[in-house]
């Protein structure tokens, strides 16, 4: 019963952390010191991978440290079909 409960609240404890590491463009923009277009873009270009919940575009804070970091590309061989899907859905 007790290993039960403890793999539940670890399991709960990874999801919590995955939304907590998602944070919205604005935030994104203030923490990386640029415009919300940019971070728009940089997500349209596949720098930075999105994650919608509906209209709303999520950032990944630990991709943005990444991408201020390393200042590599999450993806340098972006096909017109993946930069569409990202664009438009």
């Amino acid at each position: 019963l007790i290993d039960k409960s403890v793999n539940e609240l670890i399991a709960v404890d990874g999801i919590l952390e995955s939304i907590i590491d998602v944070i919205c463009s604005d935030p994104a923009a203030v923490l990386a010191q640029v415009a919300v277009g940019t971070i728009r873009r940089w997500v349209r270009k596949g720098r930075l991978r999105d994650h919608r919940a509906g209209r709303r575009v999520r950032i990944s804070r630990s991709d943005l440290h990444r991408l201020l970091r390393e200042g590599t590309p999450l993806n340098d061989s972006a096909t017109p079909e993946a930069i569409a899907r990202r664009k438009y859905g």
